[in-house]
């Protein structure tokens, strides 16, 4: 018997939670979504939302850690919290604390004057200050699942998000010479900023054969593989500038 049966719980439509606090990643996730906002733009009180961030309990798991888009901290989450109203991604409040970004109004008036969703939050609540680890589990094995479909979030955050760069070659080639943004690259992740140098210094003129498509890459291919790749390695610091990781 499953942990909803034995609580009696239940969720559909109107009740799950609302998502918040997810951007685009330099590529293909969440593509409906731009970055985060400039930093240093919060319009709350940074430690009240702090620790309202990270009070609530895990209600599920990624498959993988998240990485900070502005400062590229890695890792920056693995996991997602929520109150029964909303539902956030952990890293959110790196972004708050260590960025001060801004966040919707809307969010900051539901901190100041919580609304609550009946059962849901009670029962979120109280696992989530239960010293027991096993109360941990049941939120978890309970998994509930944010409403992906946030029309709210993403108007915000494609109003006051960053736009995705979309530098050129060039651009980028730039980018590679400033020694200071290549340390920052390989502090993020060990030989990234290597790795972009070595995209930067190759020939894109000429086709090659790609064993992974089984066919020639023409130079028109090869130069859009070339930026989608770099984006994803230097995006931020063409958004955000040189961030040094909190």
């Amino acid at each position: 018997m499953s942990w909803k049966k034995i609580l009696k719980f239940e969720l559909s439509g109107d009740s799950l939670p609302i998502m918040i606090g997810y951007w685009n990643n330099y590529g293909n996730y969440y593509p409906q979504y731009k970055l985060p906002p400039k930093p240093n733009t919060a319009n709350y009180d940074i430690a009240k939302v702090t620790k309202y961030l990270n009070r609530w309990g895990v209600i599920g798991s990624y498959r993988g850690p998240s990485t900070c888009r502005i400062c590229g901290k890695m890792p920056n989450g693995i996991a997602e919290r929520s109150d029964g109203v909303y539902s956030w991604p952990t890293g959110l409040a790196h972004y708050v604390e260590a960025h001060q970004i801004a966040l919707p109004d809307y969010f900051i008036e539901h901190i100041e004057n919580p609304t609550k969703k009946g059962d849901l939050t009670a029962l979120i609540d109280r696992l989530s200050n239960m010293e027991d680890e096993r109360a941990k589990q049941v939120l978890m094995q309970l998994r509930i699942q944010a409403k992906e479909d946030a029309k709210q979030w993403k108007d915000w955050v494609n109003e006051h998000g960053e736009d995705l760069p979309t530098p050129t070659i060039e651009e980028l080639q730039e980018l590679s010479k400033n020694p200071a943004i290549i340390a920052a690259m390989n502090k993020k992740r060990d030989g990234e900023g290597d790795r972009f140098l070595r995209m930067m210094n190759k020939d894109i003129s000429q086709s090659f054969y790609s064993e992974r498509r089984g066919r020639e890459i023409t130079p028109e291919e090869r130069k859009k593989n070339i930026l989608d790749v770099a984006v994803r390695i230097a995006g931020r610091f063409i958004v955000y500038g040189p961030v040094e990781e909190e």
